[in-house]
């Protein structure tokens, strides 16, 4: 508002000046030659500043037809030899005739202003006439165009102008600075109280729903949008977070537990074995050492897990994706549980898939899959009962399945089969699993961009899929199995 004010004063100013100018320069061009006029008209002669009457005449005719004007007769230095003022009014008793020469010469551009000798300091647009023949000056008139009281009534009534110009001027531009201000500033408040219930919002921790994204706008409106995408990830980095120290406190609690028991069973027996070493015979301390070794694999399959799920876990995890024949890796991983089902009295069994189309997965992360699924499916089937993997042609992928008649999982405890440390040993026969097989497999499987489901009914048994993603057409073909 202040600036707007300041501006305007100033652009006022300028245009007072600049219409000033004009009027001088009108009012000098109009009358350049109303002195060589009156000097001709007076016929004034070499020795006219002697011969003062017949131009007093004319001064005095000038006047009366011209109050304006203030007509003044200079000898050659400047001195007032003759004037029209009224008694003890000059102040000064010559002028310069610098710019009466100038003026005469007419190279100058108008206007020209003198010395008012009314007024020193003064300078008045003027009008000059040498007195006497070409090269004979014995004078000059010297005619002020704008006299004493022309000036005061031009003056007042200027005066009177320029106040009704500048209030007026003035009042428009307060007006419209106000209502242009008011319009800014509700504009500015709306928009920074829009922001600043955001940020108030997302301090009590109740954030609503984000501002709607969009393109474009000011830098309120951009300001606005990026706090809001702001407040986006900080609440998803801190629910993220929390989530990881969360898990951290159940890892530290799980590990601690899982490794405390098999711990202190192998210390127990390699204790035993210490102190009672010649008092044990053969067959005993062979049991000793064979649940010795036991708890040593399982506190090594347990360590092995861990690493690998932080492997996995690991951001940038290479895959090295190649084309097989899904059938074919199941033969080879089924070779490898057919002696621990048959001890178990597990019947295991595949259906025939040699009719399928190659799959595309990386095979060293892909076997993990299938132990680990079939170690979980035949550790907790009991005996009698069946594990079978299927292989089904999906549209576009490989539908893989392996099924068990396990006592299955409840309903409420569905959800929780695949995180880390989770072991639902009221319901399972076989209480020595770690608890990290199914997070590995959903790790594996997340790296090639599937997921895996579950389906489990109480006393009847469960069933995990997921699909294998098609090998290209042109892709190594390796050889079918027989």
């Amino acid at each position: 508002m202040a600036v707007m004010g300041g501006v305007l004063l100033l652009t006022l100013l300028a245009s007072m000046r600049s219409q000033q100018l004009a009027l001088a320069e009108t009012t000098q061009r109009l009358y350049r030659d109303l002195a060589r006029e009156l000097v001709r008209n007076a016929d004034v002669g070499t020795d006219a500043i002697s011969d003062l009457g017949v131009l007093g005449d004319e001064i005095d005719l000038l006047m009366r037809l011209n109050p304006r004007l203030e007509i003044y007769l200079l000898d050659l230095e400047g001195r007032l030899v003759a004037h029209s003022a009224p008694p003890g009014r000059l102040q000064v008793d010559r002028v310069s005739l610098g710019p009466i020469r100038r003026f005469l010469s007419g190279r100058d551009a108008l206007p020209i202003r003198g010395d008012d000798p009314r007024h020193p300091g003064r300078a008045k647009v003027f009008s000059a006439a040498a007195i006497g023949p070409e090269g004979r000056t014995g004078g000059y008139l010297y005619v002020i165009l704008e006299g004493e009281a022309y000036q005061s009534i031009s003056g007042m009534l200027g005066r009177s102008q320029l106040a009704r110009t500048s209030a007026t001027s003035l009042g428009a531009v307060s007006l419209f600075g106000l209502a242009a201000g008011l319009l800014l500033f509700r504009t500015i408040t709306r928009r920074l109280g829009s922001l600043g219930h955001e940020v108030e919002t997302f301090m009590r921790g109740d954030a609503s729903d984000p501002l709607p994204p969009g393109e474009g706008g000011d830098e309120i409106e951009r300001l606005t949008r990026a706090f809001a995408h702001l407040r986006r990830r900080v609440e998803r980095q801190v629910g993220e977070l929390e989530q990881v120290d969360r898990l951290r406190r159940e890892l530290v609690a799980n590990v601690s537990h899982d490794l405390r028991g098999p711990l202190s069973a192998l210390r127990g027996y390699l204790d035993t074995l210490s102190v009672m070493d010649d008092e044990m015979g053969a067959e005993e301390r062979r049991r000793y050492l064979e649940a010795a070794l036991r708890h040593t694999e399982r506190l090594s399959r347990l360590v092995g897990d861990l690493l690998e799920l932080a492997h996995l876990d690991a951001e940038g995890v290479p895959l090295q994706p190649e084309p097989f024949h899904p059938a074919e890796l199941l033969q080879d991983i089924v070779r490898k549980f057919e002696l621990a089902a048959h001890e178990r009295g597990i019947d295991l069994s595949l259906e025939d898939g040699r009719d399928l189309p190659l799959a595309l997965a990386d095979l060293r992360l892909l076997e993990r899959v299938f132990e680990n699924l079939l170690d979980n499916a035949l550790r907790h089937t009991p005996r009698g009962g069946r594990v079978t993997l299927a292989l089904r042609r999906l549209p576009d992928a490989v539908g893989v399945e392996v099924a068990d008649t396990g006592p299955g999982i409840p309903a409420e405890d569905v959800p929780r089969i695949f995180e880390r440390f989770t072991r639902l040993e009221r319901e399972r026969t076989d209480s020595t699993g770690m608890g990290l097989g199914l997070a590995i497999v959903r790790r594996i499987l997340e790296l090639h961009g599937r997921s895996i489901g579950v389906t489990s009914e109480v006393g009847v048994g469960t069933r995990f899929s997921f699909s294998l993603p098609l090998a290209p057409a042109g892709r190594g073909q390796p050889p079918r199995p027989a």
